[in-house]
């Protein structure tokens, strides 16, 4: 009686074989399920034979407990080849319409935009690997909801949850979820994925671990399937990582001084935004009448001042507790029935002196100590 055959992939290159076949007749690896090769199993306990090797040098790492590559068709990632050229090109266009609008003056804020778009495209790129390592059409990790319909039938096999994302508070906590058993399916661990998922969407998109240990190919013959995945990978980050230290050492080199006035600037909004938030609320109980000031006056005053010792514990500023104290005040003037809102406020290390509030910017903010204003000169409100 004919002993019956049964058709297995290889571990290494994922060519057909029988199960009774004692190599692969493509890459001669050795199939250790045979009877006559279980006595080489002891010398193949080692962490390179529990991966896939690729001809560039690189290995896909499998789980520990599973050295076995399951190769499987990719029938619905799309084509690989075209997912690169397009992102490619998308990017290598984008960086064109960025130096065609900035061409006849290249300042900072230029090479800050090749950096933007740069890392922008460094992650639709993983994102779109991520989707085909997952047998999912690359092209539908650009549309919106659409993506993250498909994440969900990547980690929880079911497309509806996606359109729970858009929920508010249950969309974000389904979103960690999410990143968690992404994380997971990729032998990588999920709690840091969902709180490092920055730097781990990189890591699932461009590293060499398969979706739940299958390998997508687009056709079983294929066995170099894997080396060219890693040659659009590769040629995509070096393009990618050359514009960026190229862009990054002409900031630091020629723009030194354009990089300390912006983070200038951001310092300088905290200041800004204080302002803003003050007069918004003064303005709000001044409208409404819901103040009372300290003296009266018979006729109407010039002017009313709203005081305020610490803004932080006021309007609830972002990291407040960690800074210096803000205070200052509010000048409402009222001329022929319209309102006008000064504003003056700081700490021990800048202030913006008296300034009409719609004037306020970051080069309001000076470095100066900040002086109060006396209270008993002028008449003092408070809201209530």
């Amino acid at each position: 009686m004919n002993e019956e055959k049964n058709t297995i992939y290889c571990s290494r290159c994922g060519a057909e074989m029988s199960d009774n076949s004692r190599y692969c007749m493509k890459c001669g690896n050795l199939n250790y399920n045979h009877d006559a090769n279980e006595g080489m199993r002891p010398f193949i306990e080692n962490p390179a034979n529990e991966t896939y090797q690729v001809g560039s040098g690189k290995f896909a790492v499998q789980n520990s407990n599973d050295t076995s590559v399951h190769t499987m068709i990719g029938n619905n990632t799309g084509n690989k080849k075209l997912c690169f050229l397009f992102t490619f090109f998308t990017y290598v266009l984008s960086l064109g319409i960025c130096f065609l609008l900035n061409h006849t003056n290249l300042t900072i804020y230029y090479f800050i935009s090749v950096v933007v778009v740069s890392f922008f495209f460094l992650y639709v790129y993983a994102l779109e690997l991520i989707f085909m390592k997952s047998n999912k059409t690359w092209w539908s990790a650009l549309i919106p909801v659409y993506n993250g319909m498909v994440l969900s039938d990547i980690t929880f096999h079911k497309s509806w949850i996606g359109i729970l994302l858009l929920i508010p508070i249950v969309g974000q906590v389904l979103f960690l979820i999410l990143l968690y058993r992404l994380g997971k399916s990729f032998r990588y661990s999920g709690i840091l994925t969902a709180l490092l998922s920055i730097i781990y969407i990189l890591l699932i998109g461009y590293g060499n671990h398969f979706y739940e240990g299958h390998a997508f190919t687009e056709s079983i013959d294929d066995n170099k399937f894997l080396e060219k995945e890693y040659k659009y990978k590769k040629i995509f980050l070096t393009f990618i990582s050359i514009c960026l230290v190229i862009s990054f050492g002409v900031i630091a080199f020629f723009h030194s001084s354009d990089i300390k006035k912006i983070i200038k600037s951001f310092s300088s909004y905290y200041y800004v935004y204080a302002a803003k938030r003050i007069v918004s609320k003064t303005e709000k109980a001044f409208i409404k009448q819901k103040f009372e000031c300290k003296k009266n006056t018979s006729s109407e005053p010039d002017a009313y001042y709203f005081f305020y010792s610490d803004l932080g514990d006021y309007i609830y500023l972002p990291l407040y507790m960690t800074r210096d104290s803000i205070e200052g005040y509010v000048k409402v003037v009222v001329e022929k029935g319209e309102y006008q809102y000064y504003v003056s406020l700081g700490d021990s290390n800048k202030k913006i002196p008296e300034t009409e509030i719609h004037f306020i910017n970051t080069d309001s903010v000076i470095d100066m100590e900040f002086e109060d204003i006396d209270r008993d000169s002028v008449l003092s409100c408070d809201i209530y």
